[in-house]
This record gives structure tokens, sequence and C-alpha cells, in this order.
């Protein structure tokens, strides 16, 4: 993996670097969609932050769903 600029390792949480990371890889999946919809009023940080909640309600509802199975 290339090194990126300073503002990318501002934080170190795994968690914000990772969907930093992701934000930037994947720029043409609906991931960009649901973010351009997410960000008329949020800035980038924000939009992280956004990110993060929204993925972990989405895997957290993914596993109470199969966690009886």
């Amino acid at each position: 993996m290339r090194m990126h600029a300073n503002k990318y390792h501002r934080s170190r949480s795994p968690w914000t670097s990772f969907f930093q990371f992701y934000q930037r890889e994947h720029q043409s999946l609906p991931s960009n969609l649901i973010s351009s919809l997410l960000q008329n009023k949020a800035s980038s940080q924000n939009n992280i932050y956004a990110w993060r909640f929204f993925f972990f309600f989405f895997f957290f509802f993914l596993i109470l769903i199969f966690s009886p199975l």
C-alpha cells in the first residue's frame, strides 16, 4: 500500500483510517452515492463518522439477524 498525505494519518483509529481508505479507493461504488447524500451540510470528517456509524449498525444488525442460525 502506498503512503498517503499527512491528513490521512491524523487520527489513529483503525475505523477512520479504513473508511478514509475505502472512500479514496472506491470512488464509483454506491458508497459514493450515499456519501453524496450525506454531504449536503457535512464536512469530510463528519462524513467519515457518518460512514463509521452506518457500517457499525449495518454489521450489527447483520450479526443480530444471523446469530440464531
